[in-house]
């Protein structure tokens, strides 16, 4: 798509233009810098200094406001600039001052609701009722941080937005999972039963037992063997 026809690009690739060349002296674009979108649910946007890429959440850019969506973009443009002067990039002071420079608000993350109306799962905690949406399968329990510190009932009831199915029952136990789980192993060693939403790429083992008996270190006979459950 165009400039012409996407105004959020053009406009992203303008700013890269214009505060490349005010604070660097070059458009971001002469330094290899490029702008997309991801399928980030999220986030609104995020630098990526190793591709020299700056990306907007194609979801939620068409969610927020202008402004909201404009903030973002200078924010990571600044980020992208900041690396370009020093080699690292984080929210600390210099980035501050290079994010002013560049007419972003000087904060860690967008502060406006990110809503997860359109999660496949949803937490609720059953303190407080705070909700937190996910996008793929919980396949391990999650507490409300703050709930959990105040000694309170912490783990989250999770359900499939849908159709209503109960993934974690939640509460001052978590519960035993009823999601459909992509793949499960036991520990040959303690019989710790993990749940992965997708099969592992590299071979693992059991982290408590490999810390127990072999100081850490992976230990072929505490590895996990994922299969789906029957």
């Amino acid at each position: 798509m165009s400039r012409e026809t996407d105004p959020v690009r053009g406009l992203a690739l303008r700013l890269m233009e214009d505060l490349g060349r005010d604070l660097l002296g070059e458009p971001l674009q002469a330094r290899g810098w490029s702008f997309g979108y991801d399928r980030a649910r999220r986030r609104l946007g995020a630098c990526h200094p190793a591709s020299r890429r700056i990306t907007l959440s194609a979801a939620r850019a068409d969610e927020l406001a202008e402004a909201e969506v404009e903030d973002t973009i200078r924010h990571e443009i600044a980020h992208a600039i900041d690396w370009e002067r020093r080699g690292t990039t984080n929210h600390d002071a210099t980035w501050k001052a290079v994010a002013r420079a560049c007419g972003a608000s000087p904060s860690r993350t967008f502060k406006g609701d990110l809503a997860h109306a359109d999660a496949t799962y949803e937490g609720t905690c059953p303190s407080c009722g705070i909700t937190v949406g996910f996008y793929r399968q919980p396949v391990r329990a999650h507490r409300c941080r703050a709930c959990h510190r105040a000694g309170q009932p912490a783990f989250l009831r999770v359900t499939h937005s849908r159709s209503g199915r109960v993934i974690w029952p939640g509460g001052e136990e978590a519960g035993g999972f009823a999601g459909w789980a992509g793949f499960e192993a036991s520990c040959p060693g303690c019989g710790k039963t993990v749940r992965k939403a997708r099969h592992p790429r590299r071979p693992q083992a059991c982290g408590a037992c490999c810390e127990r008996h072999a100081a850490g270190r992976y230990d072929e006979r505490f590895r996990l063997v994922f299969r789906r459950p029957s």
